[in-house]
């Protein structure tokens, strides 16, 4: 069974959008024609896990609390408004985690790609990705493309971010993006230094002949740091 794929030349960027503490892909790919940069094998499995072990808490939760109100009413309370209510607010929770745990598994088979072709000069964003229910062959597949002639730099940019965790604080991350002719910003990966990028820089620079450019700082000058 073949897998859906889906194409789209938006000048917005969808796919890949993902910032982090550490660089996110690694090169399979590099020659003269041809660059060609995936998602490293545990990133998505990680943020995974925590979706699926959040679903997992809030599916034993509802359980609990529907095996609280059951209790109540069979042993001698005969009161249907306990066991409702243990039941309307068991039944929503119980859904959510089941979806978190279908979406956790979902994100853990994800693969993202992203694809230089000098040969069509385009730069080709793909998502690869697999639930549970869907048969070992098929997968969804989605692209998005954007055209060199739309590309106006290579750049370095810094910016605050926050992971998706409760008790994490804000890092200023590094972010290595492109920018384009109307303005938007499609993004590469991100790291804590521009050290950490400077592989992923260094391929991106060689194979599209351009020159990255560095952090502008306020006075308008730029840093590689």
């Amino acid at each position: 069974m073949e897998g859906k794929t889906s194409r789209d030349r938006t000048k917005r960027q969808i796919i890949g959008k993902r910032l982090g503490l550490e660089p996110y892909y690694v090169i399979a790919e590099n020659t003269d024609t041809r660059l060609r940069i995936h998602s490293r094998p545990d990133a998505n499995v990680k943020t995974g896990r925590l979706f699926m072990g959040v679903g997992a808490v809030l599916v034993l939760f509802s359980m609990a609390l529907f095996c609280v109100g059951l209790s109540s009413y069979v042993e001698g309370m005969r009161s249907i408004g306990p066991f409702a209510l243990s039941a309307l607010v068991s039944a929503p929770c119980g859904i959510v985690g089941f979806l978190g745990l279908l979406g956790g598994m979902a994100i853990g088979r994800t693969v993202n790609t992203i694809t230089i072709n000098m040969e069509t000069r385009t730069v080709a964003y793909t998502q690869q990705s697999k639930t549970p229910i869907h048969s070992k062959q098929a997968k969804n597949e989605r692209k998005q493309i954007l055209d060199f002639a739309d590309i106006t730099a290579l750049r370095y940019t810094s910016l605050s971010y926050k992971p998706a965790f409760f008790l994490s604080r804000p890092h200023q991350i590094v972010v290595l993006e492109f920018l384009t002719r109307d303005g938007t910003t499609w993004t590469i990966d991100s790291a804590v230094s521009v050290a950490s990028l400077e592989p992923l820089a260094t391929a991106f620079s060689s194979v599209l002949g351009v020159e990255v450019q560095p952090i502008e700082t306020d006075n308008g000058s730029g840093t590689g740091e």
